[in-house]
């Protein structure tokens, strides 16, 4: 039933007289999807038919692209990302990522939400998706080339909206946007996942002109706050200083307070890994 409703919303979704924008077949159609979706979220139990949704909503929103409706394209894009994500929390997920690349999926709703509809913020969140949802072995503690290309186009983006003065843009969104990604993923809500895909951001933060000082300095904080290992902290704290040294307004306080923190961890350990 539902493959036979996808076919015929596709179907009439490109006859000649409803290509018109003026027309209503194209939102009474997303509205039609959208009540199928509703019922079939609710049934998690079912996660084949969960996927099986979400690739009919990407079929329409293909379409309603190619028909001129952006913003109805967007929507059925994005209610694609929310069944595949709870797709990805069942048992299938893993034995099946090839056969539907999720973060794909999010990579092109970003495209939508950014260049169609000029949502940038939204588009930052999708973009740390596809970040997120990358194969497991590319987010070890080195992150892969790959999703280290992801996290630089994210930092772009943000500088851009940020510099244009985009409403809710700012320089703590990756931290923020990062946890809730992985809140919504429990099989990649690691401390492993989370250090690395933070390491790679600073580094392309310290690399790179993309961030301010603060956002620096934030991104440092979230990095620091999670390391646990003595030697680990320490570049962390030393990554600091160099923040520091590249902060015209920052003053010996800073400094110092830097530096209380190494001695207040040496003092809690024998000190042999940070000499």
């Amino acid at each position: 039933v539902v493959k036979f409703v996808s076919n015929l919303l596709c179907s009439a979704l490109t006859q000649q007289e409803l290509r018109d924008r003026q027309s209503a077949a194209p939102y009474q159609a997303l509205l039609l999807l959208e009540r199928i979706e509703e019922r079939v979220y609710s049934c998690s139990e079912e996660p084949s038919r969960v996927r099986t949704v979400g690739q009919i909503a990407r079929n329409v929103a293909i379409v309603l692209h190619d028909q001129g409706h952006t913003q109805l394209a967007t929507r059925a894009l994005r209610m694609t990302c929310k069944l595949y994500v709870q797709w990805c929390q069942s048992g299938e997920f893993n034995d099946q990522i090839a056969e539907c690349d999720v973060a794909k999926n999010y990579l092109l709703l970003a495209s939508y939400q950014v260049n169609k509809n000029r949502d940038v913020v939204a588009g930052l969140q999708s973009l740390v998706w596809v970040i997120v949802l990358a194969p497991l072995d590319e987010l070890c503690s080195d992150v892969s080339d790959g999703v280290a290309g992801r996290i630089k186009q994210w930092c772009i983006q943000k500088r851009t909206a940020v510099d244009g003065k985009v409403k809710g843009a700012d320089d703590t969104m990756f931290a923020s946007q990062l946890r809730v990604c992985l809140g919504q993923c429990p099989e990649r809500n690691t401390s492993e996942i989370h250090k690395g895909i933070l390491s790679s951001y600073v580094a392309i933060l310290m690399r790179h002109s993309y961030g301010s000082a603060e956002e620096r300095m934030l991104a440092v904080n979230e990095l620091h706050d999670l390391e646990s290992d003595s030697s680990c902290q320490c570049d962390v704290l030393l990554q600091k200083l160099v923040i520091l040294q590249l902060t015209p307004s920052a003053c010996l306080r800073d400094y110092l307070a830097v530096c209380d923190d190494a001695v207040e961890r040496l003092s809690s350990s024998d000190g042999s890994q940070w000499m």
